[in-house]
């Protein structure tokens, strides 16, 4: 795929840019000239304390980031429309649909025209739902268990 270096990803790799593609890198500088800043700075911009400021807050925290985070008020629109759909479904199954998820994808503006997804296998939060559901699985085992002692008495 090709893609523009400047999105919150790409941007962290502003650096090869400039020694791969100097004259690119130029124009950027000429069309963005805020980039040089962004290039030297994202660097030692640290994603996750960012996040986790908004998301131990909880929902107010997810309401702050999207009237930081957002530009405009489509943008905002469009964010609170996803968050709020994301908020119904976190109640019904809080471990595949954690806030840290939401703050991810709201901060990388991977929510334009989606609805909101699980979090899939090979995360923490579905390593955090199994051991839920595991451990629900065993307290009814035990349940049972302890009916069929009651049966035999």
């Amino acid at each position: 795929r090709v893609g523009i270096p400047l999105h919150s990803v790409a941007a962290r790799r502003l650096e090869d840019v400039v020694w791969t593609e100097p004259e690119f890198y130029d124009q950027l500088l000429h069309c963005f000239p805020w980039v040089d800043a962004q290039r030297r700075l994202w660097k030692d911009f640290d994603t996750e304390k960012f996040l986790a400021r908004y998301v131990a807050r909880g929902w107010d925290g997810i309401r702050d980031m999207i009237d930081y985070c957002m530009l405009t008020d489509d943008f905002k629109k469009e964010a609170m429309t996803f968050a709020h759909k994301w908020k119904q479904k976190h109640a019904i199954d809080p471990h595949s649909y954690p806030l840290d998820a939401l703050a991810r994808t709201l901060f990388l503006n991977e929510f334009r025209h989606t609805a909101p997804n699980p979090v899939g296998p090979k995360t923490r939060a579905h390593s955090i739902r199994m051991a839920a559901l595991e451990s629900e699985h065993q307290m009814d085992m035990d349940a049972d268990s302890l009916d069929m002692q009651d049966d035999n008495r």
